[in-house]
C-alpha cells in the first residue's frame, strides 16, 4: 500500500491508496487491505469508495470487499466490472445487531477471484454515509 498524489478522484491536494498485489501462487494465497473502524453501525446505511485499475500494473477486474462488526460477523461483497477510470461502489450496511459496531473495511485479493494474480488497483474517496435522523 502506498498513496498517490497523480492518480487521485476529486479533490486537489489530497492522495489515493494504491493497492499492489501478488497472489500468484502455486497455494492457495490471498492479501488485501484493511481500514479501521469503530462507528455504531446503526448510524449509517452504507460504505462507499471509488476503485479503479493501474493500467501499466495491470488489474483484476473484480475483487471481494468486506465490512465486520464487532460481534464477529461480516457482510461479504464482490466487486466487479473495475477498469482503468474510478467507478464508484456502494455496500449497504446490514448490521448484524442495534448494539453492533463497525470494525473495518477490507479488501480482499485471492487466487480465485483475481485476474491477473499481480497487479494493482487505486481506492479514493472512502466514506460511510449516515441514516437519515
Amino acid at each position: 500500500m502506498t498513496f498517490s498524489a497523480s492518480d487521485v478522484m476529486g479533490r486537489k491536494g489530497g492522495r489515493s491508496v494504491r493497492l499492489e498485489y501478488d497472489v500468484d501462487s502455486p497455494n492457495p494465497a490471498f492479501n488485501g487491505f484493511w481500514l479501521k473502524l469503530n462507528e455504531p453501525a446503526k448510524s449509517f446505511k452504507a460504505l462507499i469508495f471509488f476503485i479503479k485499475g493501474d493500467q501499466s500494473a495491470g488489474f483484476t477486474k473484480k475483487l471481494k470487499a468486506e465490512i465486520k462488526f464487532s460481534d464477529q460477523q461480516k457482510s461479504v461483497y464482490l466487486i466487479e466490472n473495475i477498469t482503468d477510470q474510478y467507478k464508484r461502489y456502494r455496500l449497504e450496511i446490514t448490521p448484524p445487531g442495534n448494539k453492533s459496531r463497525l470494525t473495518e473495511f477490507t479488501i480482499v485479493f485471492d487466487d480465485q477471484t483475481s485476474q491477473p494474480k499481480k497487479g494493482a488497483v487505486f481506492l479514493d474517496e472512502i466514506e460511510l454515509e449516515k441514516t437519515a435522523p
